[in-house]
């Protein structure tokens, strides 16, 4: 399945805040459009989650904690 460009691009942006990953899946409503799911007077937004695969766990979660962003 794929995603429009614009999610893409999206998706790829949010991977800039973190440190290099092998792999990322996204998944959930923010990824794939479910008509009607949210309606525009909610205060529920669509949810993303992301999997990353990296070569050393250890080391990129010492990475991300020692990010400003992330203190």
């Amino acid at each position: 399945m794929s995603v429009g460009p614009g999610v893409a691009k999206q998706l790829r942006g949010v991977l800039e805040d973190f440190p290099h990953v092998q792999h990322a899946f996204a998944y959930g409503s923010g990824v794939i459009v479910q008509p009607d799911l949210y309606d525009k007077s909610s205060t529920n937004k669509p949810m993303l989650d992301f999997i990353f695969a990296v070569d050393n766990p250890h080391e990129w979660h010492a990475q991300v904690c020692s990010r400003s962003a992330w203190q």
